[in-house]
């Protein structure tokens, strides 16, 4: 193999990072760092003769690049569907961070259920009023029943939490008969109605496709219990927004939990701002101090894979 160049885009490395990266590339290929937000006519002028890119860049600026080999630092790739990657001469190939993000996406979502079920926003807003009084109204999870809508890395994760509050565990995949031991019951896609109408909590860990664009619609928010809440820590998109919100204005769903939203942010006027029982994390569910670690630890397995020829982990399609 020829000396390859490599671009490094991504801000949250730090030096160790960055020298790990250089060491493993060091004898085969020249590499560069640059901002992930760099404007995209200078990202576009990085790119020409690359042939990794390690982090992020824009699907447009990739589908026009001759890069070959991209190795990216989210889980979800959606955006890079659409842009005629798959078909680029020379070939593609692209390997999302799937795993990297699993253990801080199931907390965040724990975090979510206890503050909604537990009340503290409504603490939290009589603190801003100096109002220190007790309530009653805040519940239990232990006993409830969770709903987790993909069992992927994220899902897994939070399945084996919720089990271990005391909760049982209703799982929705693709293939039903893929059996997990901390998942009570299993369910396809097409059941997904069926499966949340017997949950307290509904999480959507679900990757974004074509088929799962829009999958929860009004008709799987009407079959959901009343006062079920309701968590998405996936990608907007898999959300009916407008079906969610009017679920949540009837007062047929006790809440939402919201890290990621369609559109995002939701516009200022949008009713979700202002709804007591929804809250917003700012698509930040991935993100801990550990994440830089994980990543760099991928990336490198991967980038010896590369110069040893062999097959690349989390290889995706797009």
């Amino acid at each position: 193999m020829s000396r390859l160049r490599l671009l490094l885009a991504i801000d949250i490395f730090q030096d160790r990072h960055v020298q790990a990266v250089a060491d493993c590339v060091q004898d085969w290929a020249d590499w560069e760092r640059v901002p992930e937000q760099l404007p995209l006519p200078e990202m576009e002028a990085k790119l020409a003769g690359i042939d990794i890119v390690v982090g992020w860049a824009p699907a447009v600026l990739l589908a026009r690049s001759k890069v070959r080999w991209y190795l990216c630092g989210s889980a979800g790739v959606d955006a890079y569907r659409g842009h005629g990657l798959a078909q680029k001469p020379g070939g593609f190939t692209i390997c999302n961070a799937a795993g990297t993000m699993s253990i801080p996406i199931a907390e965040h979502a724990i975090a979510m259920m206890f503050s909604l079920v537990r009340r503290l926003p409504d603490h939290e807003r009589k603190r801003q009023a100096r109002m220190f009084l007790r309530t009653y109204e805040g519940g239990e999870v232990t006993g409830s029943t969770a709903c987790i809508c993909g069992l992927g890395g994220s899902g897994i994760e939070l399945a084996r939490r919720c089990a271990a509050l005391g909760m049982k565990v209703i799982g929705v995949r693709r293939d039903a008969a893929h059996a997990h031991p901390v998942v009570n019951e299993r369910y396809s896609l097409a059941e997904l109605t069926q499966a949340v109408a017997q949950a307290d909590h509904v999480f959507c860990t679900l990757p974004a496709t074509d088929e799962t664009k829009g999958i929860f619609n009004a008709a799987v928010f009407r079959a959901m219990k009343p006062g079920a809440f309701f968590y998405n820590v996936s990608r907007g998109a898999l959300v009916d927004t407008a079906a969610l919100t009017d679920a949540l204005l009837s007062g047929h769903l006790g809440g939402a939990g919201l890290d990621v939203c369609d559109p995002e942010p939701p516009p200022l006027e949008h009713p979700l701002w202002h709804l007591p029982n929804v809250l917003f994390t700012g698509h930040s569910a991935g993100c801990s101090p550990q994440l830089s670690t994980r990543l760099c630890e991928l990336f490198v397995r991967n980038l010896k894979n590369l110069r040893a020829e062999r097959s690349l982990e989390n290889i995706v399609s797009v």
